[in-house]
């Protein structure tokens, strides 16, 4: 692994070739180690591939990826934690949706409240607001 791709991680989840230097971990058992685990905790040993060539350009030989040591919980914790990434990282997709409507709506009712036509293309409920109540139109 060389330069300004050393240490990124991919997960392949179907036989794949590439063009570039690259180091690929291959699983003998899947009793005792959890891919998308591996894959994340793999992320975390960016840091010490940072730390080759001290900003330099850097090269990761195989020996030196060898050496790398990523914590091995049971199974089951395994299972656990990439279970509870999963949920995370579905909250935060929730999140970004739940932005990006909230941005059409607030575009839509700008747009309606300084007499512009709001896109045609955007579906939004805009927020009426009268004297003395507001709702949903």
């Amino acid at each position: 692994m060389v330069g300004a791709t050393i240490a990124k991680t991919g997960l392949l989840k179907f036989e794949s070739t590439t063009n570039q230097n690259i180091a690929g971990v291959y699983l003998k058992s899947l009793e005792v180690l959890e891919p998308i685990y591996l894959f994340h905790a793999a992320q975390q040993l960016y840091p010490e591939f940072v730390k080759l060539g001290e900003g330099k350009f850097r090269m990761a030989n195989f020996s030196f990826v060898r050496e790398q040591k990523i914590l091995l919980p049971p199974l089951a914790t395994q299972q656990a934690i990439v279970a509870e990434i999963e949920a995370e990282q579905a909250l935060v997709a929730a999140n970004r949706e739940l932005i990006t409507r909230f941005e059409a709506k607030i575009q839509a009712t700008l747009a309606r409240v300084c007499g512009e036509a709001p896109p045609a293309t955007q579906a939004v409920a805009a927020l009426e607001v009268g004297e003395s109540e507001i709702s949903l139109a």
